[in-house]
């Protein structure tokens, strides 16, 4: 909605080409016909008179001199609409414009031929009298002294005097200008928003509501590039721009539901009053601007609330941690470290873009090393692992694996006083429990240097499906004893905890160590 006419910047005299002087020739040819066509239709049979009727009767009197060249180069010397009018009646009578002035309004470069000692607006108000935007400046100090409401698009210009109501035609142009598609009778929109997302939001948009005809634009977020009310405030002058629009933020923060709670946070959402309307109204901030910003004002509004609330990704579980955790399907050691952390949460909960270790980053200072020292059972060892810069997934994961690691080996007896073989075998063994295969084929590599060992090692390379790419390491001898001890080592690699002595005690007797073993 213009309130005051565009800025004028500094004109400067240039050669026309012949494409401008052509067109600024014909336009004033359409002047010297017809010199009211700079003044907007009535369309309020309301107003108790037409604040233009004085004007109108002056450009009547001008007309008696449109074939009198003289007299309008005299009156032309005139600094108001109707000393413009002359000055460009003037131009089709000479059919010459070789020289123009350029002017910058609102940014963008016009030239216009200089005639007269008229008003640089008014000149081009006439010279490019089918711009929809640019003729406004012919009678816009008028609307705007009046308090008038002009429109002004490509098919008509007209004045609905004090009263904001732009009709059916200038609403169309609009969106067709902002290149909206008309969705149903009272909406046009962006290709994003289909009648689904109109009714139920899973993209923030920007909804311009014209409040006489009840029509609604709406941008969503990913085509809010620009200022929307600023683009269609160059088709229209007027006083307040909230008297002809409402404009409101309408939010995604709750794109579905997944839990039936008694109080829905959606309808205090939807009558969230949008904030920065000053600011955007001005041309400071974009739509898409004024959409984050109102975006953050609700969730920051979610936030303050009293009461346990889990939105994630735009899916809203309630209070409902098992359901929220079902979602993000976190392995089993975060989902223990995830639900921890949600039961001791008293505050909504309202992030984007999360997976398990994103969420567990969120808590991770204030909760972490509770729940590593209650996982360990060792304070000094959960400060250990808390201190690591790793990630929590994967130091919640470390410290898992200890744990499994300690609790493991605390379950299998230890040995005294065992000879270098038996240590071997016992290392390979409790390494492959609590390390698994990795584990334990890295013991193996460091076997001792002995026949016995060796067949040993390579039984447990049958046992684990591994000896194919390591026979050539060995000899005849060793790949023979081994393929005997193969079920040996493979009970031993497979045994409970209760099992485990008896099972390394005949590993190591088949191969040939007459050893007892002895425990600690």
């Amino acid at each position: 909605m213009i309130k005051k006419i565009g800025k004028i910047g500094s004109s400067f005299i240039k050669t026309a080409s012949k494409t401008q002087e052509k067109q600024i020739i014909e336009n004033a040819k359409k002047i010297l016909k017809n010199p009211s066509i700079i003044l907007p239709e009535c369309e309020n049979k309301n107003c108790r008179k037409c604040y233009f009727d004085n004007i109108r009767n002056k450009i009547k009197k001008l007309s008696k001199y449109a074939d009198d060249k003289d007299k309008l180069e005299k009156i032309s010397k005139k600094k108001d609409l109707i000393g413009a009018i002359a000055g460009v009646m003037t131009i089709a009578h000479s059919e010459k414009a070789p020289y123009l002035a350029s002017v910058t309004i609102n940014g963008k470069e016009i030239k216009y031929a200089l005639r007269g000692k008229s008003d640089k607006k008014k000149l081009v108000a006439l010279q490019y009298i089918d711009d929809p935007t640019l003729r406004l400046l012919g009678v816009g100090d008028i609307a705007l002294k009046k308090k008038l409401h002009l429109y002004s698009w490509d098919k008509g210009f007209i004045c609905t005097g004090r009263e904001g109501k732009p009709p059916q035609a200038f609403i169309d142009f609009l969106a067709k200008t902002i290149k909206l598609k008309r969705l149903d009778e009272e909406t046009f929109t962006c290709p994003h928003i289909d009648k689904k997302v109109k009714e139920n939001p899973t993209l923030n948009y920007l909804r311009i509501r014209w409040l006489y005809s009840k029509k609604s634009f709406l941008i969503c977020e990913k085509c809010a590039s620009k200022n929307t009310f600023l683009e269609i405030s160059k088709y229209m002058i007027g006083t307040n721009p909230r008297e002809i629009i409402q404009i409101n933020v309408i939010p995604a923060i709750i794109k579905s539901c997944k839990n039936k709670c008694s109080k829905c946070i959606k309808k205090d959402l939807e009558n969230f009053e949008t904030k920065f309307l000053d600011e955007y109204l001005r041309g400071d901030i974009s739509d898409y601007d004024l959409i984050k910003k109102n975006e953050k004002e609700m969730i920051d509004k979610i936030k303050n609330m009293n009461r346990k609330l889990l939105i994630v990704d735009g899916k809203c579980f309630g209070d409902n941690i098992n359901a929220l955790i079902e979602a993000l399907q976190p392995n089993e050691i975060e989902k223990k470290a995830i639900e921890l952390m949600l039961k001791k949460l008293q505050n909504p909960l309202v992030v984007s873009n999360t997976t398990p270790n994103k969420l567990l980053e969120l808590f991770w200072k204030d909760h972490g090393l509770s729940f590593l020292e209650k996982m360990l059972g060792d304070k000094k060892l959960a400060n250990k692992f808390f201190n690591m810069r790793d990630k929590p997934s994967d130091i919640i994961a470390m410290a898992y694996d200890h744990k499994k690691t300690q609790d493991m080996l605390s379950k299998l007896p230890v040995y005294k006083n065992l000879s270098e073989i038996a240590h071997f075998v016992d290392n390979v063994a409790k390494s492959y429990k609590t390390g698994g295969l990795e584990k334990a084929l890295n013991v193996l590599k460091d076997k001792p240097d002995d026949t016995r060992a060796k067949a040993i090692a390579y039984a447990f390379l049958l046992a684990l499906n591994k000896a194919k790419d390591k026979r050539w390491q060995y000899s005849n001898t060793e790949i023979e004893f081994g393929e005997f001890l193969k079920e040996y080592a493979s009970k031993l690699l497979n045994s409970k905890p209760e099992t485990y002595h008896d099972a390394l005690q005949n590993l190591i007797s088949a191969a040939g160590l007459t050893e007892t073993l002895e425990k600690s």
